[in-house]
Protein backbone atom coordinates (compact mmCIF):
# COMPACT_ATOMS: atom_id res chain seq x y z
CA UNK A 1 0.00 0.00 0.00
CA UNK A 2 1.08 3.50 -0.97
CA UNK A 3 1.97 5.69 2.04
CA UNK A 4 1.05 9.28 2.95
CA UNK A 5 3.15 11.71 4.55
CA UNK A 6 1.98 12.20 8.05
CA UNK A 7 -0.26 15.66 8.01
CA UNK A 8 1.03 17.01 11.26
CA UNK A 9 4.82 16.96 9.80
CA UNK A 10 3.59 18.31 6.13
CA UNK A 11 1.93 21.15 8.05
CA UNK A 12 5.08 21.86 9.75
CA UNK A 13 7.18 21.61 6.66
CA UNK A 14 4.75 24.23 4.68
CA UNK A 15 5.21 26.62 7.54
CA UNK A 16 9.09 26.23 7.60
CA UNK A 17 9.08 26.78 4.55
CA UNK A 18 6.58 29.90 5.27
CA UNK A 19 9.07 31.54 7.62
CA UNK A 20 12.50 31.00 5.07
CA UNK A 21 13.41 32.15 2.01
CA UNK A 22 16.67 31.26 0.71
CA UNK A 23 19.01 33.46 -1.39
CA UNK A 24 17.31 37.02 -1.56
CA UNK A 25 16.51 38.01 -5.08
CA UNK A 26 16.28 41.66 -6.40
CA UNK A 27 13.77 44.21 -4.76
CA UNK A 28 11.43 45.95 -6.64
CA UNK A 29 13.30 49.30 -5.98
CA UNK A 30 16.69 48.23 -7.85
CA UNK A 31 15.72 48.29 -11.85
CA UNK A 32 17.15 45.54 -13.76
CA UNK A 33 20.39 46.81 -16.08
CA UNK A 34 18.57 47.35 -19.64
CA UNK A 35 21.28 44.87 -21.26
CA UNK A 36 21.97 41.83 -19.01
CA UNK A 37 19.04 39.30 -19.14
CA UNK A 38 20.74 37.10 -16.70
CA UNK A 39 19.68 39.60 -13.86
CA UNK A 40 15.97 38.42 -14.30
CA UNK A 41 17.04 34.94 -15.11
CA UNK A 42 16.05 34.68 -11.41
CA UNK A 43 12.55 34.71 -11.89
CA UNK A 44 12.43 31.28 -13.48
CA UNK A 45 15.72 29.56 -10.97
CA UNK A 46 14.08 29.99 -7.53
CA UNK A 47 11.39 30.30 -5.77
CA UNK A 48 8.67 33.38 -4.68
CA UNK A 49 8.32 34.87 -1.75
CA UNK A 50 5.92 37.50 -1.02
CA UNK A 51 9.04 40.24 -0.40
CA UNK A 52 10.04 38.98 -4.30
CA UNK A 53 6.58 39.82 -5.91
CA UNK A 54 7.68 43.21 -6.95
CA UNK A 55 10.96 42.33 -7.82
CA UNK A 56 9.02 39.67 -9.84
CA UNK A 57 6.74 41.91 -11.51
CA UNK A 58 9.69 44.32 -12.32
CA UNK A 59 12.17 41.76 -14.05
CA UNK A 60 8.88 40.14 -16.21
CA UNK A 61 8.51 43.57 -17.44
CA UNK A 62 12.23 43.57 -18.50
CA UNK A 63 11.94 40.36 -20.01
CA UNK A 64 8.56 40.93 -21.99
CA UNK A 65 9.92 44.30 -23.50
CA UNK A 66 13.15 42.35 -24.37
CA UNK A 67 10.83 39.63 -25.72
CA UNK A 68 9.13 42.12 -27.55
CA UNK A 69 12.27 43.25 -29.61
CA UNK A 70 12.99 39.64 -30.77
CA UNK A 71 15.17 38.48 -28.05
CA UNK A 72 14.13 34.84 -28.41
CA UNK A 73 15.89 34.00 -23.96
CA UNK A 74 13.35 36.92 -23.13
CA UNK A 75 10.64 35.06 -24.70
CA UNK A 76 11.09 31.75 -23.54
CA UNK A 77 11.74 32.89 -20.00
CA UNK A 78 8.22 34.91 -20.45
CA UNK A 79 6.56 31.78 -21.20
CA UNK A 80 8.39 30.09 -18.55
CA UNK A 81 7.16 32.04 -15.86
CA UNK A 82 3.86 33.47 -17.11
CA UNK A 83 1.74 30.72 -15.91
CA UNK A 84 3.09 31.33 -11.79
CA UNK A 85 2.57 34.70 -12.02
CA UNK A 86 -0.66 34.76 -13.43
CA UNK A 87 -2.26 32.58 -10.85
CA UNK A 88 0.18 34.26 -8.06
CA UNK A 89 -1.72 38.35 -8.98
CA UNK A 90 -4.61 36.89 -10.03
CA UNK A 91 -5.41 34.23 -7.59
CA UNK A 92 -3.22 33.60 -5.14
CA UNK A 93 -2.54 37.75 -3.35
CA UNK A 94 -6.39 38.47 -3.45
CA UNK A 95 -6.64 35.19 -1.03
CA UNK A 96 -3.84 36.27 0.86
CA UNK A 97 -4.45 40.08 1.36
CA UNK A 98 -7.86 39.08 3.31
CA UNK A 99 -6.17 35.99 5.49
CA UNK A 100 -4.26 36.64 8.77
CA UNK A 101 -0.47 36.93 8.47
CA UNK A 102 2.35 38.53 9.91
CA UNK A 103 4.72 39.68 6.63
CA UNK A 104 2.88 42.15 4.78
CA UNK A 105 1.39 41.21 1.52
CA UNK A 106 2.36 43.33 -1.42
CA UNK A 107 -0.26 45.82 -2.78
CA UNK A 108 -2.01 45.25 -5.99
CA UNK A 109 -0.08 48.36 -7.76
CA UNK A 110 3.44 46.50 -6.64
CA UNK A 111 2.77 43.60 -7.82
CA UNK A 112 1.00 44.41 -11.21
CA UNK A 113 3.18 45.25 -13.27
CA UNK A 114 3.26 46.69 -16.90
CA UNK A 115 3.04 43.60 -18.66
CA UNK A 116 0.33 41.08 -18.20
CA UNK A 117 1.19 37.66 -17.42
CA UNK A 118 -1.17 35.44 -20.12
CA UNK A 119 -3.65 33.33 -18.06
CA UNK A 120 -3.84 29.59 -18.50
CA UNK A 121 -6.76 28.87 -20.04
CA UNK A 122 -8.07 25.44 -18.49
CA UNK A 123 -7.95 26.90 -14.91
CA UNK A 124 -9.20 30.25 -15.86
CA UNK A 125 -12.12 28.46 -17.51
CA UNK A 126 -12.04 26.10 -13.93
CA UNK A 127 -12.45 29.25 -12.16
CA UNK A 128 -15.40 30.52 -13.92
CA UNK A 129 -17.25 27.29 -13.67
CA UNK A 130 -16.73 27.11 -9.47
CA UNK A 131 -18.46 30.51 -9.39
CA UNK A 132 -21.39 28.31 -10.66
CA UNK A 133 -22.42 25.91 -7.68
CA UNK A 134 -24.23 23.64 -10.04
CA UNK A 135 -20.90 23.54 -12.36
CA UNK A 136 -18.37 23.07 -9.18
CA UNK A 137 -17.88 19.23 -9.74
CA UNK A 138 -16.85 19.52 -13.52
CA UNK A 139 -14.50 22.75 -12.23
CA UNK A 140 -13.13 20.27 -10.04
CA UNK A 141 -12.58 17.59 -12.48
CA UNK A 142 -10.97 20.33 -14.83
CA UNK A 143 -8.73 21.03 -12.22
CA UNK A 144 -7.59 17.53 -11.58
CA UNK A 145 -6.94 16.87 -14.75
CA UNK A 146 -5.13 19.94 -15.39
CA UNK A 147 -2.84 18.59 -12.78
CA UNK A 148 -2.19 15.51 -14.65
CA UNK A 149 -1.83 17.44 -18.07
CA UNK A 150 0.29 19.78 -16.31
CA UNK A 151 3.40 17.42 -16.03
CA UNK A 152 3.68 17.56 -19.62
CA UNK A 153 2.96 21.50 -20.35
CA UNK A 154 4.55 22.95 -16.61
CA UNK A 155 1.29 24.27 -15.30
CA UNK A 156 0.27 21.00 -12.97
CA UNK A 157 1.45 23.07 -9.76
CA UNK A 158 -0.62 25.91 -10.77
CA UNK A 159 -3.62 23.75 -11.15
CA UNK A 160 -3.04 22.45 -7.57
CA UNK A 161 -2.83 25.61 -5.82
CA UNK A 162 -5.76 27.28 -8.37
CA UNK A 163 -7.95 24.18 -6.64
CA UNK A 164 -6.91 25.09 -3.18
CA UNK A 165 -7.34 28.22 -2.98
CA UNK A 166 -10.76 28.21 -4.57
CA UNK A 167 -12.09 25.83 -2.01
CA UNK A 168 -10.94 28.42 0.94
CA UNK A 169 -11.89 31.49 -0.89
CA UNK A 170 -15.89 29.69 -0.97
CA UNK A 171 -15.56 29.19 3.04
CA UNK A 172 -14.64 33.08 3.86
CA UNK A 173 -14.82 34.47 6.31
CA UNK A 174 -13.12 31.96 8.43
CA UNK A 175 -13.29 33.52 11.81
CA UNK A 176 -16.56 31.73 12.73
CA UNK A 177 -16.06 28.62 10.98
CA UNK A 178 -19.06 26.45 11.69
CA UNK A 179 -20.72 23.13 11.06
CA UNK A 180 -23.56 25.29 9.68
CA UNK A 181 -21.12 26.92 7.16
CA UNK A 182 -22.49 26.73 3.64
CA UNK A 183 -20.45 25.97 1.30
CA UNK A 184 -18.12 23.41 3.89
CA UNK A 185 -19.07 20.57 1.54
CA UNK A 186 -17.93 22.46 -1.40
CA UNK A 187 -14.92 23.31 -0.02
CA UNK A 188 -14.21 19.68 1.33
CA UNK A 189 -15.54 17.90 -2.01
CA UNK A 190 -12.89 20.65 -3.79
CA UNK A 191 -9.69 18.86 -1.69
CA UNK A 192 -10.99 15.65 -1.04
CA UNK A 193 -13.06 15.10 -4.60
CA UNK A 194 -11.90 11.21 -4.84
CA UNK A 195 -12.94 10.75 -1.23
CA UNK A 196 -9.21 9.45 -0.39
CA UNK A 197 -8.31 11.46 2.32
CA UNK A 198 -11.12 12.08 4.86
CA UNK A 199 -12.34 9.38 7.62
CA UNK A 200 -15.75 8.12 5.58
CA UNK A 201 -19.00 8.92 7.68
CA UNK A 202 -19.43 4.81 8.73
CA UNK A 203 -16.10 5.23 10.26
CA UNK A 204 -16.62 8.75 12.29
CA UNK A 205 -19.44 8.39 14.79
CA UNK A 206 -21.03 11.25 16.15
CA UNK A 207 -23.73 12.65 14.05
CA UNK A 208 -22.88 10.56 11.58
CA UNK A 209 -24.83 7.30 12.93
CA UNK A 210 -28.06 9.47 12.15
CA UNK A 211 -27.42 11.14 9.07
CA UNK A 212 -24.47 10.43 6.78
CA UNK A 213 -25.03 12.69 4.49
CA UNK A 214 -26.02 15.59 6.43
CA UNK A 215 -23.57 18.74 7.54
CA UNK A 216 -22.99 17.66 11.01
CA UNK A 217 -22.08 14.68 9.77
CA UNK A 218 -19.36 16.08 7.35
CA UNK A 219 -17.86 18.37 10.46
CA UNK A 220 -17.83 15.24 12.72
CA UNK A 221 -15.67 13.46 9.55
CA UNK A 222 -13.24 16.91 9.93
CA UNK A 223 -12.88 15.92 13.68
CA UNK A 224 -12.17 12.13 13.64
CA UNK A 225 -9.83 13.38 11.05
CA UNK A 226 -8.32 15.54 13.13
CA UNK A 227 -8.33 13.43 15.63
CA UNK A 228 -6.43 10.45 13.56
CA UNK A 229 -4.03 12.59 12.39
CA UNK A 230 -2.90 13.99 15.76
CA UNK A 231 -3.23 10.57 17.52
CA UNK A 232 -3.99 8.11 14.89
CA UNK A 233 -7.12 7.40 16.95
CA UNK A 234 -10.16 8.20 15.08
CA UNK A 235 -12.13 6.11 16.68
CA UNK A 236 -11.79 7.48 20.01
CA UNK A 237 -14.99 8.61 21.87
CA UNK A 238 -15.32 12.13 20.95
CA UNK A 239 -18.42 12.23 22.82
CA UNK A 240 -16.54 12.96 26.05
CA UNK A 241 -15.58 15.71 24.07
CA UNK A 242 -16.49 19.76 24.91
CA UNK A 243 -18.40 20.92 21.75
CA UNK A 244 -15.40 23.55 21.40
CA UNK A 245 -12.87 20.93 21.50
CA UNK A 246 -14.43 18.44 18.89
CA UNK A 247 -14.86 22.36 16.37
CA UNK A 248 -11.38 22.29 17.05
CA UNK A 249 -10.40 18.82 15.50
CA UNK A 250 -12.54 19.72 12.96
CA UNK A 251 -10.77 22.64 11.92
CA UNK A 252 -7.64 20.61 12.62
CA UNK A 253 -9.15 18.21 10.64
CA UNK A 254 -10.00 20.61 7.56
CA UNK A 255 -5.98 22.07 7.65
CA UNK A 256 -4.52 19.05 7.39
CA UNK A 257 -6.73 18.38 4.16
CA UNK A 258 -5.43 21.37 2.84
CA UNK A 259 -2.01 20.83 3.85
CA UNK A 260 -2.17 17.65 2.11
CA UNK A 261 -3.18 19.34 -1.23
CA UNK A 262 -0.65 21.80 -1.20
CA UNK A 263 2.15 19.38 -0.20
CA UNK A 264 3.60 18.65 -3.78
CA UNK A 265 3.97 21.90 -4.50
CA UNK A 266 5.82 22.68 -1.74
CA UNK A 267 8.16 19.71 -2.49
CA UNK A 268 8.91 20.91 -5.81
CA UNK A 269 11.80 22.36 -5.76
CA UNK A 270 11.67 23.55 -8.70
CA UNK A 271 8.60 25.67 -8.41
CA UNK A 272 7.90 29.17 -8.41
CA UNK A 273 5.15 28.78 -5.66
CA UNK A 274 6.53 27.04 -3.58
CA UNK A 275 6.84 29.51 -0.71
CA UNK A 276 4.07 30.86 -1.61
CA UNK A 277 1.88 27.66 -1.41
CA UNK A 278 3.59 27.60 1.87
CA UNK A 279 1.84 30.63 2.95
CA UNK A 280 -1.00 30.42 1.99
CA UNK A 281 -1.55 26.95 4.56
CA UNK A 282 0.41 29.53 7.42
CA UNK A 283 -2.77 32.08 7.11
CA UNK A 284 -5.02 29.48 6.63
CA UNK A 285 -3.94 28.01 10.08
CA UNK A 286 -3.69 31.37 11.47
CA UNK A 287 -7.59 32.20 10.01
CA UNK A 288 -8.87 28.62 11.09
CA UNK A 289 -7.29 29.88 14.70
CA UNK A 290 -5.64 26.47 14.62
CA UNK A 291 -2.04 26.40 15.98
CA UNK A 292 -0.19 23.47 13.83
CA UNK A 293 1.40 20.51 15.75
CA UNK A 294 4.86 20.97 14.54
CA UNK A 295 6.24 17.50 16.28
CA UNK A 296 9.74 17.05 17.36
CA UNK A 297 11.13 18.84 14.49
CA UNK A 298 13.08 16.39 12.35
CA UNK A 299 12.70 15.35 9.05
CA UNK A 300 10.38 12.14 8.35
CA UNK A 301 11.69 9.56 6.19
CA UNK A 302 9.05 7.09 4.52
CA UNK A 303 9.43 4.66 6.84
CA UNK A 304 8.42 6.93 9.58
CA UNK A 305 4.80 7.85 7.64
CA UNK A 306 1.82 5.72 8.96
CA UNK A 307 -0.86 4.65 6.90
CA UNK A 308 -3.74 6.63 5.90
CA UNK A 309 -6.43 6.91 7.88
CA UNK A 310 -9.47 4.63 6.81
Amino acid sequence: MSRAPDPSLAVAALLAAAATCGCPGPRADTPPPGSDVGYVEWIAERPWSLGDLPAVSASFDQLCRRAGEGDRRAAELVAQVAPSLWLARGMLLPLLRVLPGSEPVPPEAAASGACAAAPVPRIEAAVREFADPELREHAVERLLAGETQGAEDGTGDEARLARVILAVTVLLPLDGLAPDAPNLAAAVAALDPDRQLLVPAAAAGGACRDDATGPRCLWDRLAAQGLADSTGEEALDRGSLEPAAVDALARHGLLNLAARCILPVAEDSGANLRLLAAELIARFAAALQVEPEVGGGGSATEGDWPEPAP
